[in-house]
């Protein structure tokens, strides 16, 4: 999906990790900046992954300094969670995105993470969202959001996500700050987070069931008069 809409146009990887994205992206666009926090993220990927057209760089999701108005896609995958002002982010995406741009933005649905509770219950998150939440904070800074959801029909993975939902209806009357005190290796052998990689024909994206998915995935465009 990224790659189709990344195609010979300028492209931010807005969260890039170690840069495999970044690196995949840069086969069909014309340019493409990976950017991190992590400085160490940012020097493995530099290292690991060359090509003319693609560059990286450290960057704070919040305020990016770069150009307004730079590029005609942003793929954020995995970071708005983690930001304790999502909005700023945002607003820094709109602003870096060219008129008739285009963000692809995915997070974890919170049914599948912390449903019965207000903050996450996963330490390193600082937000998550239902797929309403979601929806209205999005279309506060894009004129069309399309809001996908994400499946895994993987046995392992579908037992595990089974696994967890019944160890949250459990805990469910427990405050998320006493969930969150839990070592972390205690919760991810209660939930067995350790599961083999889902082959690609096991991962299916649909607008069916939303409630259901695991993974909320946003396209979100600006209007040309934005």
């Amino acid at each position: 999906m990224a790659s189709k809409l990344a195609k010979h146009g300028r492209v931010l990887d807005l969260g890039c990790g170690l840069g495999y994205g970044s690196h995949y992206l840069a086969e069909v666009c014309d340019m493409i900046l990976g950017a991190d926090v992590s400085p160490e993220a940012v020097q493995q990927a530099s290292h690991i992954h060359k090509m003319t057209n693609l560059h990286f760089a450290v960057n704070d999701a919040c305020a990016l300094g770069l150009l307004q108005g730079q590029f005609d896609l942003v793929v954020s995958f995995e970071v708005i969670e983690h930001l304790e002002n999502p909005k700023r982010y945002l607003a820094e995406i709109c602003r870096v995105l060219a008129p008739d741009g285009t963000l692809l933005l995915s997070t974890p649905n919170k049914m599948s993470m912390s449903p019965y509770w207000k903050d996450p219950i996963w330490k390193w998150h600082k937000h998550e969202f239902f797929e309403n939440d979601l929806r209205h904070l999005l279309l506060e800074y894009f004129d069309d959001v399309q809001i996908l959801g994400e499946y895994v029909r993987n046995p392992k993975w579908i037992a595990r996500d089974m696994r967890a939902a019944r160890l949250q209806r459990i805990a469910k009357f427990l405050p998320s700050s006493v969930i969150r005190a839990v070592p972390m290796e205690l919760t991810l052998r209660a939930v067995g987070f350790s599961v083999p990689k889902a082959n690609l024909d096991e991962v299916t994206i649909s607008v069916d069931a939303l409630r259901f998915a695991r993974t909320f995935i946003a396209v979100c465009r600006k209007s040309k008069a934005s």
